[in-house]
């Protein structure tokens, strides 16, 4: 069961990632962060304080961010989760709460891993990588220093995150 849940988190991470990154690339461009977008309806900002503006650590969310990140790629997992639960296989079995906190791991890899693809693969702004290791991009707002390259905080303690709650996502669950 395990090896089956493991393959299932990465299989989603990786495609789901690199579908998000590359919609995001052809709909960005180089104006990352949804710069780019009407202001009146796609690119419209929410600022957020307190708790909320400190966990995404970005200046402010758009409506897209809110319409893929809280609507597009919950309705996929949800859609995943009623297929796998019909066909009775493939979901944490330790108890009814693990596949939420499974899938919930994988929403915050999705997260860190499409933005990162979107910096690795945007061939409208052939510097992004090198920018984001310098720590040049505007609408990452917190650092950590790695070596001689600096990474968005988000990144690191996102990562813990997803694979602290995969792990308890997992609990329970047999290697088979």
């Amino acid at each position: 069961m395990t090896e089956r849940l493991l393959l299932l988190y990465l299989t989603n991470v990786v495609v789901l990632s690199t579908a998000v990154a590359l919609f995001e690339i052809v709909l960005e461009k180089e104006k990352g962060w949804a710069s780019g977008l009407d202001g009146r309806v796609w690119g419209r900002k929410f600022r957020f304080g307190g708790a909320v503006g400190w966990l995404f650590e970005k200046p402010y969310v758009t409506l897209y961010h809110l319409a893929m990140f809280g609507a597009v790629l919950p309705g996929i997992f949800f859609g995943e989760y009623a297929l796998l639960l019909r066909r009775g296989s493939g979901l944490p079995t330790g108890g009814a709460w693990q596949p939420f906190v499974f899938f919930g791991s994988l929403w915050v890899a999705v997260c860190v891993v499409e933005d990162f693809l979107w910096f690795a693969m945007n061939w409208h702004y052939p510097r992004s990588l090198s920018d984001l290791f310098a720590g040049e991009i505007w609408w990452h707002t917190r650092w950590v220093r790695i070596g001689t390259m600096r990474l968005p905080r988000f990144y690191v303690w996102a990562t813990l995150l997803a694979v602290v709650l995969l792990g308890a996502g997992m609990l329970g669950n047999p290697v088979q």
